[in-house]
């Protein structure tokens, strides 16, 4: 089964994760039944039953990790989650959603709640499978040292290069950056790429969702296969047309 992720990112603000997550309740596309915090490194709750009273009791503790799952991950394909992840590194507030699914969230009452946030910087959507294999910079396998014995093996790692997998996602300095079917960019993101030149992109229709300072690039539809040609190639000009991979190391460069 597809699983789509949609992914955006705030500047960080402690007073607003408490309505954020009340809102995030409100357009999980699941049943919460289980739910992971994080606290520290020492101190987390795993495979905790769903309690929302016990939830947002935690959040005076300032977790860094909030996740909410249908159920206990079981490599099952009904299997869906909302997190909420804060990198008090570069101030990022991250909220991603994964499911078969993603039309439960496209609506003013849903989207347009985070995206209308003065904190929102980015956002997209993607094929979740599709965004890792793009992204992935090796590859691990087993090769058999002996032929005599079947089980003398030895991991191998293979580097792979990624510079021309349109579809790979880039992650720095907490934002993430790739070139995915359906994007969103706030007021902030334009100190990183400038709002006007995000508009000349053909690709560029004016948000139809809020009426807010956001600018929508939707490259092809999200249900479709990103690997076919025509898909591929609009990523190509994506990263193209903007310099992609100039303006990651020039953000980097700057918040390192």
């Amino acid at each position: 089964m597809k699983k789509y992720t949609c992914t955006l990112q705030f500047t960080y603000s402690p007073d607003k994760v408490g309505p954020f997550l009340t809102h995030a309740l409100k357009a999980l596309g699941f049943l919460p039944g289980v739910m992971y915090i994080r606290i520290d490194n020492e101190d987390s709750l795993e495979d905790e039953p769903y309690n929302e009273e016990l939830l947002f009791s935690i959040l005076s503790r300032k977790p860094t990790t909030i996740q909410l799952m249908n159920k206990a991950y079981d490599e099952m394909d009904d299997y869906y989650w909302f997190r909420m992840q804060i990198d008090e590194s570069y101030n990022i507030l991250r909220a991603e959603w994964l499911n078969s699914n993603l039309d439960f969230l496209f609506s003013k009452e849903s989207l347009g709640y985070f995206l209308q946030s003065k904190d929102f910087i980015c956002g997209n959507c993607c094929d979740n499978a599709d965004r890792y294999e793009q992204s992935r910079e090796r590859r691990e396998y087993f090769v058999n040292r002996n032929p005599t014995k079947p089980y003398d093996k030895e991991k191998i790692e293979e580097q792979i290069d990624v510079s021309k997998h349109w579809g790979r996602s880039v992650r720095t300095c907490g934002i993430e950056f790739m070139a995915a079917p359906l994007m969103w960019f706030g007021e902030i993101f334009y100190n990183v790429i400038p709002k006007s030149k995000l508009l000349q992109f053909k690709h560029s229709p004016s948000t139809s969702i809020v009426e807010a300072n956001i600018v929508t690039i939707g490259l092809f539809n999200l249900y479709e296969s990103p690997a076919k040609p025509e898909n591929r190639n609009k990523q190509e000009e994506f990263w193209k047309f903007f310099d992609l991979t100039t303006v990651i190391s020039d953000y980097k460069r700057r918040n390192e």
